[in-house]
């Protein structure tokens, strides 16, 4: 499924996207890609915000900073967020192999991807005024509402994962 389709899928139909997007088996590159591009997205976003609150430091280092911690360091870090959310949810009783809570992190991150940008445009046309602080509390209900639709479309109501792509 293209990117775009999974954003504007999980945006009409949370649910259903959420089943489609672990009904099927998906491999680990194309879950790469997710992480990849929402964290291409937020990287841009936070080029953005610098630009607006920027003294004259040297962009250039800036702008490398910030590539090398939302390109580099953020997906290692992302994966270890997925493995310890799939850890507490095993504990919890919701049978998910690690490839669904990796794709149910991803997706989700790559879905409010969008509202991130949505959020910098208005930091510049408003200057960091209420409405900034409102969309960034939307975005992060939004991100767990997707993560959680995905999550449980990845488990069966009796607990048992839907796919079993990995040994449990």
């Amino acid at each position: 499924m293209p990117i775009l389709s999974i954003i504007l899928a999980l945006y009409r139909h949370p649910r259903r996207a959420g089943r489609e997007l672990t009904g099927v088996s998906t491999s680990e590159g194309r879950m790469f890609v997710y992480v990849m591009a929402a964290c291409f997205v937020f990287f841009l976003a936070s080029i953005a915000n610098h630009q607006l609150s920027s003294t004259g430091e040297l962009r250039s280092v800036t702008i490398a900073a910030h590539f090398y911690g939302f390109v580099a360091i953020a997906p290692i870090v992302l994966y270890g967020v997925a493995a310890a959310s799939r850890l507490v949810l095993w504990l919890l009783g919701a049978r998910i192999t690690f490839s669904q809570a990796r794709l149910a992190l991803f997706a989700a991150l790559l879905a409010i991807s969008p509202l991130e940008l949505l959020c910098t445009a208005v930091n510049s046309v408003l200057a960091a005024g209420w409405m900034t602080t409102v969309l960034s509390w939307f975005e992060l209900l939004m991100f767990f509402t997707f993560w959680v639709f995905i999550v449980s479309g990845a488990v069966n109501m009796d607990g048992r994962p839907t796919v079993s792509s990995e040994p449990t």
